[in-house]
């Protein structure tokens, strides 16, 4: 309810009076900018008048985040998100739809049912006089003890009814309309008691009606859970840019453009096969084995080390052969006998390419605790740099 009472605030076209109640029928989530819940006003004393805050109404949302722990110590947290997102009438009466139950407002009254399939029940009593016993779904009883006016954060007037327990006069929750309970909103959550803890904004087309502050989190952390920007189904406490719906945790990631599309940083956007080298430098960035650090195979069709081109050279019977090897096969040591002088670098490789042993400048290579098989034995010139791969079968 605004400040000005001299008027009833008429903020949506599409309102029917039935009695003095006024009603809001809806079929879609647009709330044509309103920030309120309409109330019908006679009187400047509020809790004097006949008439009710027109809860539940369109754009109300109420978020929440619950703390929880296993007693040793290990915390966790749950969001959940209660908000009115369509209408339904069953037996020609209009029931407002949350993601867990329908609700009605009957002159102060809110009854909530399941579905189709349960009966209504009184949820809130927000009509009810000082002394008098109410409850919120049979789960607790209270005495109402005091009535007055409250004034949510966005201006508007409604009722707050101090309740105590029934055995008792201490004041220990008090029900706020279009809040429910001020502990804990209209989820059936305990504060804290067994580990729990709950905190709970209610907002009405984002804006903040009433904050229940039980630990360190406020209502802009918990706006995340509810704020969808981009209208791409993912709010933005998982969205990692809520400006664009093309990102978002559902999709595909896209390599190579630069941007984290799947809101996953252990999917590379770059360097596919994770070894090390970026697009830019790595000739097949789907193969580890392939990239400018790696060991070129001869003759087998595949640049390795991604200088542009194979190794070409005859593995059996080289015209010109950089070196001369003896015994091939071998048991032990195997010689290498520079046809010139060069300095140069020998790398025994198994058939994958995975260096086994590799020694420079030294004429003697052994052998001996390798297992029997056909290995590839690279000669680098470190002059020239060029190489040459020979294939060795080592036989004990």
């Amino acid at each position: 309810m605004h400040q000005n009472f001299s008027q009833i605030l008429i903020v949506l076209s599409s309102i029917i009076l039935f009695q003095g109640e006024i009603r809001t029928p809806f079929k879609d989530s647009s709330n044509q900018g309103n920030t309120s819940c309409l109330v019908s006003v006679a009187q400047n004393n509020y809790v004097d008048t006949n008439d009710y805050y027109d809860f539940p109404c369109l754009g109300w949302k109420q978020y929440y985040l619950t703390r929880e722990t296993d007693g040793g110590g290990t915390f966790w947290n749950t969001e959940r998100v209660f908000h009115i997102f369509g209408d339904t009438i069953v037996n020609d009466t209009l029931y407002f739809r949350t993601p867990f139950y329908w609700l009605r407002n009957d002159k102060g009254k809110i009854y909530v049912r399941g579905n189709l399939n349960f009966d209504e029940r009184l949820f809130y009593n927000f009509n009810a006089d000082i002394g008098e016993i109410v409850t919120t779904n049979d789960l607790e009883y209270f005495i109402v003890r005091n009535i007055e006016d409250f004034v949510l954060e966005n201006g508007d007037t409604v009722r707050k009814l101090d309740l105590s327990y029934t055995d008792s006069e201490t004041i220990v929750d008090s029900w706020i309309e279009g809040i429910g309970s001020a502990n804990r909103g209209f989820s059936n959550y305990v504060d804290w008691e067994g580990g729990h803890g709950i905190h709970i904004c209610t907002s009405m087309m984002g804006n903040t009606l009433f904050e229940t502050p039980k630990d360190s989190f406020n209502c802009e952390f918990l706006n995340r859970y509810w704020i969808d920007s981009d209208n791409d189904g993912y709010v933005l406490a998982w969205d990692c840019d809520d400006n664009d719906p093309g990102i978002n945790p559902g999709q595909l990631e896209i390599p190579y453009n630069g941007l984290d599309v799947d809101c996953d940083s252990d999917s590379p956007d770059d360097d596919i096969d994770q070894d090390g080298f970026f697009l830019a430098e790595d000739c097949d960035d789907n193969n580890a084995n392939i990239n400018p650090e790696a060991i070129e195979i001869a003759n087998n069709g595949i640049d390795e080390d991604c200088d542009g081109m194979d190794l070409i050279t005859s593995i059996s019977d080289l015209e010109y052969p950089m070196v001369h090897l003896h015994p091939n096969p071998v048991v032990d040591f195997i010689k290498i006998n520079p046809i010139k002088n060069f300095r140069f670098i020998a790398t025994l490789m198994d058939l994958n390419g995975r260096i086994i042993h590799r020694v420079k400048n030294q004429k003697s290579l052994n052998v001996q605790n390798i297992s029997n098989g056909i290995y590839l034995l690279e000669i680098y010139n470190i002059g020239t740099t060029s190489k040459t791969v020979y294939k060795i079968l080592v036989q004990k």
